[in-house]
């Protein structure tokens, strides 16, 4: 087997493989002692399939994401009881699940281009195996975790159109959370209805929050050395804690009788150039959480200038009023 290891003196220990990969996936699900949470395309190689089942039912939690299509509906893999399935299917017809990853034990991530199927055998491909970098083993973990909530939710999503007179185009809800001040902490929570089309922009309504940051844990940040390596420990913790605040933060809008589809905050994009030269802020506002369904309409940030959206309206209210 071709393989090289790029760990150097780190605690990590980080191998590449161009040859004999199935063997070398197989060999790490054999390996496991806790867990294999897989999410692949297509995963049609019956010795990978009887591998999985193996440690299924040995009592190992086994969880596999795929594309839903033709292809992986026909694999007698989907049929054992001891694996939870995930079939995705995108909301846009010509979208595709085509992640290629698996992490095994919460402590070791496979990925790379190689698919999991019969014909990948015969391309050049290759295969990243990265055991505890605990930081890139949590955003595998949470990329996982949010590709199960769309097959959880993605039944039941709503596709919003625009309130727009006229416009009958596809639109999307974002709650901002304003920047606090004062003893208390006061700030103005308030929700905005965009046209993902022509951009429309529309205030959909607002209260007022103290401590609405400490309550939903955004404040709370480990002070650690640069030295530090995370641990499994600490990982597991991390993860947990940012999605315990990704629910507060929609229950928040949803004790406010409305669904959002992303939670942001309004930012200083250039706030060095301010600070050393006295320049004019300009405004941009920073995603804090995006529904997975709409994450390929929703940026992650949006800018002055950015489509024509009157962005000066959310910066007045979320950024000036206090």
């Amino acid at each position: 087997m071709r393989s090289w290891d790029y760990s150097g003196n780190t605690k990590e220990f980080v191998t590449a493989h161009f040859e004999n990969i199935r063997e070398k996936i197989k060999e790490e699900i054999l390996k496991a002692k806790e867990s294999i949470r897989v999410c692949v395309a297509w995963v049609s190689l019956r010795d990978i399939h009887e591998a999985l089942v193996a440690r299924a039912s040995e009592g190992l939690v086994v969880e596999v994401i795929y594309n839903d299509d033709l292809k992986n509906r026909s694999l007698s893999l989907i049929s054992c009881e001891n694996i939870k399935f995930y079939p995705i299917k995108l909301r846009y017809y010509y979208g595709l699940m085509h992640n290629k990853f698996c992490v095994i034990d919460e402590s070791v991530v496979i990925t790379g281009s190689f698919n999991w199927s019969k014909r990948a055998g015969s391309h050049f491909e290759n295969c990243v195996v990265i055991r505890d970098n605990f930081e890139l083993t949590r955003r595998f973990l949470q990329e996982f975790y949010d590709i199960v909530s769309y097959f959880s939710e993605a039944r039941a999503a709503q596709v919003n159109t625009c309130s727009h007179s006229g416009c009958r185009c596809e639109s999307f809800k974002i709650g901002i959370l304003g920047a606090e001040s004062g003893l208390y902490g006061e700030s103005t929570v308030g929700i905005w209805e965009i046209c993902s089309k022509k951009h429309h922009l529309s205030f959909v309504g607002s209260v007022d929050a103290v401590h609405i940051r400490a309550h939903l844990g955004l404040d709370e940040e480990c002070e650690v050395d640069d030295d530090y390596r995370l641990d499994k420990s600490a990982m597991k913790y991390q993860l947990s804690r940012e999605r315990d605040c990704t629910l507060k933060m929609q229950q928040l809008f949803l004790d406010m009788n409305v669904k959002v589809d992303a939670i942001g905050t309004v930012f200083v994009t250039n706030a060095d150039d301010t600070v050393n030269w006295s320049a004019e802020s300009e405004f941009g506002v920073s995603m804090l959480w995006r529904n997975i369904y709409h994450r390929k309409t929703i940026p992650e940030v949006i800018s002055d200038g950015d489509n024509d959206i009157d962005l000066a309206r959310i910066v007045n209210m979320h950024y000036y009023s206090n």
